[in-house]
Order: structure tokens, then C-alpha cells, then sequence
């Protein structure tokens, strides 16, 4: 059996021996921290070492930019969603129109004033079913637009057409809920900046105590001025 290296056991030995103990501190390390100064170490955590320094003014505009270009796209987008909506209910309602006789049980299309004062939606397209009231004449109901393909006639004068028609009442029912969603999109950004309006006081607060932290840090930091 080959002996081991005597003088690589020495080696050995004398690194084991120079290693500084678990706990010690070398002369370098303490140089180094010594030499490191406590308005040092708190300069590190501010602003001066990019931690919530303040990105400029150039970053509100660009935030601006981008919040406009983003209101303008999604305010075309809505108005021209909603113009193709109201076209496409308008020539469906034509056709809703011809493909029945002018009898009781004709179902139409007409734009109603909905919610207070018509404010909600503004004019809103309905169902409206004619019937004849108790002077014989026809008059027209709201009809509501659930199950609206049953609620097509098909007797008499109106069972020529009225397979188009149900498709007609079908396609109709899926436009107005195309429209009735747009505004409920509407409502829902109403409520969020009604939401952030009461938030306002809380905004207030936040902006009046920055300065008091700012004094009461650089008095834990440096001592109170005299």
C-alpha cells in the first residue's frame, strides 16, 4: 500500500489550522466594515440608489398617453360595435315587418325611452305584440323578449312565413343582448370611477402625511434638528 504525500499531509494540516474559527471576523472583513459609515448605509436604502426614486416626468406623460390612446380606441370601438348593432336591429326589424300580416299576434320592433327619465341606454329597442282592445282596434303591448321564438304565430296568415320568422325573432333577441351588454359595460365603469371618487379623502391623507414620514425618517436617521 502506497504511503500518502508527507508533505501534502502538512499542508493540509497547516491550511486546517489557518482557517479563521466559525464566529471570528478576519482583519479585511472588519477594515471593511469600519470603514462603511451608518449615514452610508442608510444613503443605500434612499432615493440617491434608485429605491422609489422618482422616475420623471416624462413617466406621467407617457401614463397619459397611454391611458388616452386606450379611452379614444375603446371609445371608437364601442361607438362603432354599437352602429353595426343598431343597423343590423333595424333591417331585421323591416324584415320582422313584412314577414307577418297586420293582424293581432304581429310581433314588432320599436324604440322605446327605458329606465328614469330614458337616461339608461337611451332609446332601447323592445318587442311589441299588437292586439285588438275592446273597441276592435289594434294596439300594441311590450312583449317579453324570453322564449320570443315560440311566441310567434303560425296559424292562418302566418304560417307562410313563419319559419323566417322565428329565425328573424332568433336573431333579433341575440342583437338586443349584443346592445343590452355594451351598456352594462357602460354602467360598470360608471361604478368604478363613483367607487374612486369616495376614495378621495383617503388620496388626501396618503399626500398630507408623506411629508411627516420624510421628517420623522431623517430624525431616526441624523437626530432632531436644534
Amino acid at each position: 500500500m502506497k504511503k500518502p504525500d508527507k508533505s501534502k499531509l502538512i499542508y493540509s494540516d497547516q491550511a486546517r489550522s489557518q482557517r479563521p474559527k466559525p464566529g471570528t471576523v478576519t482583519e479585511h472583513e472588519a477594515q471593511t466594515r469600519q470603514s462603511v459609515q451608518p449615514e452610508a448605509q442608510a444613503r443605500s436604502h434612499t432615493a440617491e440608489s434608485g429605491y422609489g426614486a422618482d422616475p420623471g416626468g416624462e413617466h406621467s406623460k407617457e401614463c397619459a398617453d397611454e391611458i388616452s390612446g386606450f379611452v379614444l380606441t375603446f371609445n371608437a370601438e364601442l361607438i362603432n360595435r354599437l352602429s353595426v348593432i343598431d343597423r343590423n336591429i333595424i333591417e331585421y326589424g323591416k324584415l320582422l315587418n313584412d314577414s307577418q300580416p297586420g293582424a293581432a299576434g304581429k310581433i314588432l320592433v320599436r324604440w322605446w325611452k327605458t329606465g328614469s327619465r330614458g337616461r339608461i341606454g337611451g332609446t332601447t329597442p323592445v318587442f311589441m305584440v299588437l292586439y285588438r282592445n275592446r273597441v276592435g282596434r289594434l294596439s300594441g303591448k311590450l312583449l317579453d323578449k324570453k322564449n320570443i321564438m315560440r311566441k310567434a304565430k303560425s296559424s292562418h296568415n302566418f304560417a307562410i312565413n313563419h319559419a323566417p320568422t322565428v329565425e328573424i325573432l332568433a336573431t333579433l333577441a341575440n342583437l338586443f343582448d349584443m346592445r343590452a351588454k355594451i351598456f352594462n359595460e357602460i354602467g360598470k365603469c360608471k361604478r368604478v370611477l363613483s367607487a374612486m371618487k369616495t376614495k378621495e379623502s383617503n388620496l388626501r391623507y396618503i399626500a398630507a402625511r408623506s411629508p411627516s414620514l420624510a421628517k420623522q425618517i431623517t430624525e431616526n436617521l441624523y437626530g432632531a434638528e436644534d
